[in-house]
């Protein structure tokens, strides 16, 4: 049977296998690559991956620093918020002592001077000290990391909170 094609006139029309021919044998001429031209092609993807990952490297290396500034940020914050606490406890001692008498005050008093003395321990260490001390302590006792964790997240909602409804 011979190739034929409908055409939208309904008349019978032959295809063109020139055509196909010549549109193959392009493509084959195309497809071949000397030696050179391969060794060329490797050499500039090898190229751009190499660039590609020192870019990403640059991109990591700026990251981790942000994120070191921001934790000992964080950190200097977090020492001046503790011993901010224990100035607070440490006022509120007198108070206590005229309420329930000085063995109270006293133990207040005794709470804000720890508080105090953890605050500057938190700003003299460095980040990886204290992320390893914080995994010693949790692994020698974690029901009372949980329950700090759990106090802390309580202390935490009633701040919010209360900040949310002056507003």
């Amino acid at each position: 049977m011979a190739d034929t094609k409908k055409t939208t006139t309904g008349k019978t029309a032959a295809k063109k296998p020139a055509a196909k021919k010549k549109a193959s044998t392009a493509k084959k001429t195309t497809a071949k690559k000397t030696p050179a031209k391969k060794a060329v092609a490797k050499t500039t993807t090898a190229n751009a991956q190499n660039d590609f990952a020192a870019q990403a490297r640059e991109k990591a290396d700026f990251a981790k620093g942000k994120a070191g500034d921001y934790a000992n940020d964080a950190k200097v914050r977090t020492g001046e918020a503790v011993r901010n606490l224990g100035q607070i406890i440490a006022d509120t001692a007198d108070v206590i002592d005229e309420n329930l008498g000085s063995k109270y005050g006293d133990y207040a008093r005794s709470a804000g001077q720890k508080f105090n003395e953890f605050g500057d321990k938190i700003e003299e260490k460095d980040l990886s000290e204290l992320g390893d001390e914080t995994r010693e302590f949790v692994r020698k006792s974690p029901a009372v990391a949980i329950g700090i964790a759990a106090v802390a997240g309580f202390v935490l909602t009633r701040m919010f909170k209360s900040g949310s409804n002056k507003s």
